[in-house]
């Protein structure tokens, strides 16, 4: 936390977590049948994790309050405004109301899912745990 005060690279991080958000939603509808037929699904999963890592990461830095001061004005709208987008999406999607739920499948029905299907839960996942960070950075 302090080398991320100190070297001033707080408002890279939240730069870096709305080109992902921004990344997830305008260009991985477009690659998602690439990415699920012809790509390990471990890395198309830690491409779409990053998202949830920076929200995290951002979630332990800003609990510091001298780590709230450091991150500068025009970094603090974007983060609150992503944080909305994130609360919205926790208040009205359906999809985040599946991705909360605990699904008990068996070992054919996780087998017989398509790379698509696989895809698309896996972003839910990470959709939903970056939301959570969320709640916790506006706290």
């Amino acid at each position: 936390m302090e080398a991320l005060v100190s070297l001033d690279k707080l408002g890279l991080l939240v730069r870096e977590l709305l080109v992902i958000e921004a990344w997830r939603e305008r260009v991985l509808p477009h690659l998602a049948a690439h990415l699920a037929e012809r790509v390990d699904p471990v890395l198309t999963y830690l491409v779409l994790y990053h998202e949830a890592s920076l929200a995290n990461l951002l979630e332990v830095t800003l609990f510091h309050p001298h780590a709230c001061e450091a991150v500068g004005e025009d970094a603090l709208v974007e983060l609150a405004d992503w944080c909305h987008r994130k609360l919205l999406y926790l208040n009205s999607n359906s999809g985040a109301h599946e991705a909360a739920e605990f699904k008990e499948r068996t070992a054919a029905q996780l087998m017989g899912q398509s790379k698509l299907e696989e895809l698309h839960e896996r972003r839910q996942e990470v959709e939903f745990g970056a939301a959570m960070c969320a709640v916790t950075i506006l706290r």
